[in-house]
């Protein structure tokens, strides 16, 4: 019997002896393992503290050019009201005054006034100060935004918004592109109603170079201009009468009257909308 206990004994012992080599066995082969998961832990979180720092770099970069670009915007801003200000002060005087004495078909050149003028002269002088060529194109663009043609005003518009550089190139060849294709719309306009002769003379222009547009918005010349606009006199002084405008009326008559074709152009370009404030005016008194 105690032979027989002491074998049984025996068997468990060496079945326990199996069991516990191969745990050893499986616990030896583990053990690459998790040194190799730790390994691999270790990279992970090294990988990702470098990619936290530099999110963290990133964000203070981009916090760092946001506040550059606000600051400048801020400056422009400034500038622009200031400019819009000054503007503002200096046109409510003469608004409407320049917006009846303007001729609305003579070339972009001819209608605009003498500050602006000369705020482009000193801009475009050769040995221009930058500052000063931003600082006045500014302000130049701030004065044509409202009065020049379609492609002048979204040149000055661009001038507004745009950066320094590309005020520079609005001053420098921009604003003059923008005028040359104005003026050759305002030919369009011009000859789209009118006579065979007029729509012939026009198209010459057209067809040549800037410089001859402007010579055509200057002093269009075709056959039966004379009486051409002498109809268009005419017909002004039938509808000042059927409305009662008698300064109008009076002003259209005293051009006829001249027989002159100067007197004519005066008084389709500007003259009968002075006279027509005044009749104005009157009514409104």
């Amino acid at each position: 019997m105690a032979a027989l206990i002491a074998r049984d004994l025996a068997f468990r012992a060496a079945f326990d002896a199996g069991l516990a080599a191969a745990a050893a066995e499986e616990a030896a082969a583990h053990a690459g393992e998790a040194e190799n998961a730790a390994r691999l832990a270790t990279e992970h979180a090294n990988a990702a503290s470098a990619a936290a720092q530099t999110t963290i770099d990133a964000a203070a970069q981009a916090k760092r050019l946001y506040d550059a670009a606000r600051k400048a915007d801020d400056e422009r801003i400034a500038l622009l009201a200031e400019q819009a200000t000054e503007s503002a002060r200096k046109a409510a005087a003469t608004h409407d005054r320049l917006g009846l004495t303007r001729k609305w078909n003579a070339a972009q050149e001819e209608q605009r006034d003498a500050e602006t003028r000369q705020l482009l002269q000193a801009a475009s002088a050769p040995d221009a100060d930058p500052a000063l060529v931003v600082a006045n194109g500014r302000k130049v663009a701030l004065r044509l935004v409202t009065v020049g043609g379609s492609w002048t005003k979204a040149a000055a518009e661009g001038a507004l918004a745009g950066t320094e550089p590309e005020v520079r190139e609005y001053i420098k060849a921009g604003l003059a592109r923008a005028a040359a294709l104005d003026d050759r719309d305002t030919i369009r306009e011009l000859i789209a109603d009118g006579s065979p002769a007029k729509k012939e003379a026009g198209e010459r222009a057209l067809a040549g170079t800037d410089e001859d547009v402007k010579r055509f918005l200057a002093s269009p010349t075709y056959a039966g201009q004379d009486a051409e606009y002498r109809i268009l006199v005419n017909q002004a002084l039938a509808a000042a009468r059927q409305r009662g405008d008698a300064t109008v009326a009076a002003a259209a008559q005293k051009a006829l009257d001249s027989q002159d074709i100067a007197a004519y152009r005066q008084f389709l370009d500007t003259g009968q909308n002075i006279a027509r404030e005044n009749d104005d005016r009157i009514t409104l008194n």
